[in-house]
């Protein structure tokens, strides 16, 4: 049966009366929660985490009832493939279990995504047989819609196996991919290079992930988190508290906090918000200040099919709060290029491969997760590459970018992709012959529904004549 699709936490709860929420219904009282919280931890195996939620203990408890040569199959949240506190579910998966089979269904909204009749959420299936020792293999199919019927599913299942895609359990980004061309497109350009659909050859590219050149910033919680949340000096977790901008004022402590797609169209984003610190707080407010403000921010929860930017510059140095957590390079010259990869059709499409996509349309990378990121190596360009880099921030500073999952009708975001990309002005020169194959793919990822979510704005199907 289907496990609980729910969180021994309460950081999003709201309600620190209730300890946990997975454990809160039948009327338990606090201490049965909390001693039920503390039995489930002793009974944790391989697969379960509290943060991944009770799924993951249900794949302990199948995992149990399984002698070498069985069958591991279960419904379980689609964050499963991608989420990083699934990572030691997946990890035990692999090290214990061969034919390992991930089915999605790459359709727009989370009831389309779903197997189960009543979770309105994206699920995946995952299949595997028990054998420790062994060379893992997986591979994932993606059904282009739920089966309405048994014999619908049945007949879906042999097709699913006999053009499902090769890979690691660990790497999941193909699961919930519709296109065999962005799944390859992805993996290539994920790995330094650049294989566009019908291209014979790969080029290499200087990717590498974002902690390699740059620092991650705050969670949030450490920024304004109260005191539900203290540290292990009695202080609340954040030190400060995060208010409105009042007109005409200069803050101490400015911060790009909340998400508004109308004022983030262009690659300059101003500060939202302000911090002031909490009484008796200021040491440790000046030190997250020092030690984490950034220009350049990126985009945690990516809407694909409304915001425009997966990365972002602030006028001046600005803490970084739920929506745009900071980016802090190593060196401050790497700002611009990073900016520039992060919102091309490449690098749009490796935020979106390395992100969970649990939601419609949608794109979501945790702060922690974040230095593994692709990103463009900014170390590698030249002097008059980091010159054209900066030329093409000024003329694209104030130009209006669509919605990411208009990316095939963004004659700014072609251009953008033109000017870093192809022929002896561009910032790689890579051969203008190429671009005809980046159109097309730029095509086939805006198609995904995983990308337009359904939006009327999504690429439209050329009927059938």
């Amino acid at each position: 049966m289907n496990p609980p699709f729910t969180r021994p936490t309460n950081h999003e709860a709201g309600h620190a009366e209730i300890p946990v929420p997975s454990f809160a219904g039948f009327s338990t009282s606090h201490d049965e929660q909390l001693a039920m919280g503390r039995k489930l931890k002793r009974a944790t195996g391989l697969f379960g985490s509290g943060n991944a939620g009770l799924a993951s203990n249900f794949m302990d408890l199948g995992n149990s009832k399984l002698k070498d040569g069985g069958v591991l199959a279960l419904v379980i949240p689609f964050a499963f493939v991608r989420g990083k506190s699934w990572t030691g579910a997946r990890e035990a998966l692999k090290a214990h279990y061969r034919d390992i089979h991930v089915t999605s269904i790459a359709a727009a909204g989370s009831t389309e995504r779903a197997f189960s009749a009543d979770t309105g959420m994206a699920e995946c299936l995952v299949v595997a047989t028990k054998k420790a020792g062994c060379k893992s293999r997986a591979a994932y199919s993606n059904l282009a819609a739920r089966p309405s019927s048994l014999l619908e599913a049945a007949v879906r299942a042999t097709e699913a196996r006999g053009c499902a895609v090769p890979g690691d359990i660990l790497e999941g980004g193909a699961a919930g991919v519709r296109s065999i061309s962005v799944i390859e497109a992805a993996r290539e350009l994920e790995a330094g290079r650049l294989r566009l659909p019908r291209q014979a050859q790969a080029i290499e590219l200087p990717v590498v992930p974002l902690g390699t050149v740059a620092r991650r910033g705050l969670v949030h919680r450490d920024i304004n988190g109260d005191f539900t949340n203290r540290d292990s000096t009695g202080l609340a977790r954040g030190p400060f508290v995060v208010r409105s901008i009042s007109p005409g004022e200069v803050p101490t402590y400015p911060m790009l906090w909340a998400h508004n797609a109308d004022r983030e169209r262009r690659f300059v984003v101003l500060p939202d918000s302000c911090g002031d610190p909490r009484p008796d707080d200021e040491p440790r407010a000046i030190e997250r200040w020092n030690s984490a403000a950034s220009r350049l921010h990126t985009n945690l929860d990516f809407q694909l099919n409304s915001q425009s930017l997966a990365m972002c510059l602030t006028p001046e140095k600005c803490l970084g709060g739920r929506a745009w957590p900071n980016v802090i390079p190593h060196e401050s010259r790497y700002d611009i290029p990073l900016l520039l990869w992060a919102n091309s059709t490449l690098g749009m499409i490796l935020f979106w491969w390395h992100g969970t996509r649990q939601q419609q349309g949608r794109a979501c990378i945790t702060v922690t997760k974040l230095p593994g990121l692709p990103v463009l190596d900014p170390r590698t360009l030249m002097e008059d590459q980091a010159g054209r880099c900066r030329g093409i921030f000024e003329d694209f500073k104030d130009k209006p970018l669509l919605p990411a999952n208009e990316a095939y009708r963004d004659e700014t975001r072609k251009a953008l992709d033109r000017d870093l990309l192809f022929g002896v002005t561009s910032v790689l020169q890579l051969d203008p012959g190429l671009e005809e194959g980046l159109e097309l793919l730029r095509k086939q990822w805006c198609a995904e529904p995983s990308v337009h979510g359904g939006k009327a704005t999504r690429i439209k199907e050329r009927p059938i004549r």
